[in-house]
């Protein structure tokens, strides 16, 4: 298990606690920081304005609305991992709504083994997004400094005629 998940901020959205005494059961406290919980959708997004977490746990249905379409407006908006839990006669309908968009979802009741599983996943996945990031952010400060080498070469060989071999080494001098 890796150090660094105990920076993992996790938010649990449900109705019942019995996701939290899940989460308390599976996830060992020196390992991960303990879970924020809200009971609503409408709590989660008032607590998403002022925080950022990494994983978003979401046990449909919700006092509000089912959960789904929260769900999916999180991934459009949100770097975050999803799990979604739904009972089993809803789990087709809603892995048909939620296809394609990053939302991993699991039908309920299932295995802790499952659950804890599914977070690593997600952490996982997360980490590697971040690592992607980084590695694209590096690349465009690569590009932006090429092009101000390239602008500022053009502009000796437009105003004081050098050539450009002549430019180039005159910045590489500078």
């Amino acid at each position: 298990m890796r150090n660094d998940w105990k920076n993992f901020r996790i938010l649990t959205v449900s109705d019942s606690d019995r996701i939290d005494r899940l989460l308390a059961e599976i996830l060992p406290q020196n390992a991960f920081s303990p879970p924020t919980t809200v009971h609503s959708v409408g709590q989660a997004k008032r607590l998403l304005v002022q925080s950022v977490f990494d994983i978003i746990l979401i046990n449909t249905p919700l006092q509000d609305e089912f959960g789904t379409q929260f769900a999916l407006e999180l991934c459009e908006k949100n770097d975050v991992g999803i799990l979604l839990f739904t009972k089993s006669d809803c789990f087709e309908e809603v892995l048909s709504m939620t296809e394609g968009s990053g939302i991993f979802v699991l039908s309920k009741p299932c295995s802790k083994s499952v659950v804890y599983q599914a977070i690593v996943l997600l952490m996982s996945m997360q980490n590697k997004l971040l690592s992607m990031k980084k590695k694209t952010a590096s690349l465009q400060a690569k590009m932006d400094e090429i092009r101000t080498v390239n602008h500022a070469k053009w502009l000796l060989i437009d105003r004081l005629k050098m050539n450009e071999q002549a430019a180039h080494r005159f910045i590489e001098k500078q």
